[in-house]
C-alpha cells in the first residue's frame, strides 16, 4: 500500500504547481525587465494615438516601426504589439493603407502624373506604388484614374443635359 505522496496523482498536482509557480516567476521576471522602458508608464491608448498622429503627418516620408517607436518613445516591440491589438494590422499594413487612401484620393481629385502621386504618398518609387495599388485595388493606378475620370465625365454630362431640359 502506497502512501498519499507517492501517489502518481500527488506527483501530477505537484509538477503543476511548481509549473505554476516557475511561470509567475518568469512573467514577473518579464515585466521587471521592461520596466524602466518608457511604454511602462504610457496608456495603450496614448501610446497607440501618438503612433497613428505621427504616421498620418509623416506618410509622404519614409517611415519605419524603429523611427515611429523611437518618436514617440517606446520600443519597437511594443508599438508593433500595440498596433496590432488596436488596429487588427501590422505597422507596415496600417502605412500602406493611410498611403493608398490619399493617393486614391489624389487619383479622384488631380490629374498628377503617377510619378508625382507616388513621391506625394512616401512610395519609394512609382513602380512599387503601381504594385501595391493594383494589388489592394485591382485596378492599376492609371486605369483607375481614366475610370474616375469617365464618371466625372459621365456626371457632367448628365447635369449640364438636365439644365438644358429644365430651360426648354
Amino acid at each position: 500500500h502506497s502512501n498519499r505522496v507517492d501517489s502518481p496523482e500527488y506527483n501530477q498536482h505537484l509538477s503543476i504547481q511548481l509549473h505554476s509557480i516557475l511561470l509567475l516567476f518568469y512573467f514577473d521576471l518579464l515585466k521587471s525587465q521592461h520596466a524602466d522602458e518608457p511604454h511602462s508608464m504610457m496608456p495603450l491608448h496614448e501610446a497607440v494615438r501618438r503612433a497613428k498622429h505621427f504616421l498620418d503627418q509623416n506618410y509622404a516620408e519614409p517611415l519605419s516601426l524603429t523611427q515611429t517607436a523611437k518618436h514617440i518613445g517606446i520600443s519597437p516591440a511594443y508599438l508593433s504589439r500595440i498596433f496590432h491589438q488596436e488596429f487588427g494590422v501590422s505597422f507596415s499594413e496600417y502605412l500602406t493603407s493611410q498611403r493608398l487612401a490619399v493617393a486614391r484620393k489624389l487619383l479622384q481629385t488631380t490629374r498628377l502624373q503617377i510619378a508625382e502621386i507616388a513621391n506625394r504618398c512616401g512610395f519609394s518609387s512609382s513602380s512599387y506604388f503601381i504594385k501595391v495599388f493594383s494589388d489592394h485595388y485591382k485596378v492599376t493606378p492609371k486605369n483607375y484614374a481614366a475610370e474616375v475620370g469617365k464618371k466625372i465625365q459621365a456626371a457632367k454630362m448628365s447635369n449640364s443635359m438636365e439644365n438644358t431640359c429644365k430651360t426648354t
